[in-house]
């Protein structure tokens, strides 16, 4: 039975390691202490978080589950687009300091992507450059559905004004092209650490 909030109880407290999850700091060891593995607890774990509702809201098959799920399902995949790139930009870009913080703070898919793509070209040694043009798609049409990352966060604007317009979303599909856009990035990402690793 649910009860109401109670005085004095923390929200973030330690427990079973089997009940636990850890948040690491900065100061992880050597190995782990770069951009890239900072961020792929957080790619990863926006990728699986939205394939599970899915799967939950599939499973469950009503009306208000799938009704409800899908904003939640859309931010959790948007956000990964969004840090997947960033990560990749952030990671493997000579350009400045300056210019990565410019981009660290813009959320529009487009832009980030534009900084990321060609960042890949330069070191990821995919034969299928076509592959490039599919993946620059399934990114503007995230773009164009939340150009702002708010669009499903929020029901409507700073304006008050309702930000959807009527639309139906098949779960499934939309999971198995996220899965698609997966494969490519973490591809992408695991080929530009190699060459990376293997020098000039």
């Amino acid at each position: 039975m649910c009860e109401f909030p109670k005085k004095g109880e923390r929200l973030f407290i330690s427990g079973s390691i089997y009940e636990q999850a850890r948040i690491e700091d900065g100061n992880m060891p050597l190995f782990y202490n770069t951009v890239e593995a900072q961020f792929d607890r957080y790619t990863y774990g926006y990728k699986e978080a939205a394939d599970a509702l899915i799967q939950r809201a599939l499973e469950l098959g009503d009306n208000y589950t799938l009704d409800t799920y899908i904003y939640p399902i859309c931010f959790l995949y948007r956000h990964y687009i969004e840090i997947a790139l960033k990560n990749i930009y952030l990671s493997y870009s000579n350009d400045t300091e300056e210019e990565k913080t410019k981009t660290i703070k813009n959320h529009n898919l487009k832009r980030i992507w534009a900084k990321a793509k060609p960042v890949i070209i330069d070191y990821y040694p995919y034969e299928d450059r076509a592959v490039l043009d599919y993946v620059e798609d399934y990114i503007k049409q995230f773009d164009e559905a939340d150009d702002r990352s708010t669009t499903f966060r929020y029901p409507i604007d700073r304006e008050l004004k309702p930000v959807h317009k009527a639309m139906s979303i098949d779960l499934r599909n939309l999971k198995e092209r996220m899965d698609e856009l997966d494969y490519f990035l973490s591809s992408a990402i695991q080929g530009m650490s190699a060459m990376r690793e293997s020098g000039p």
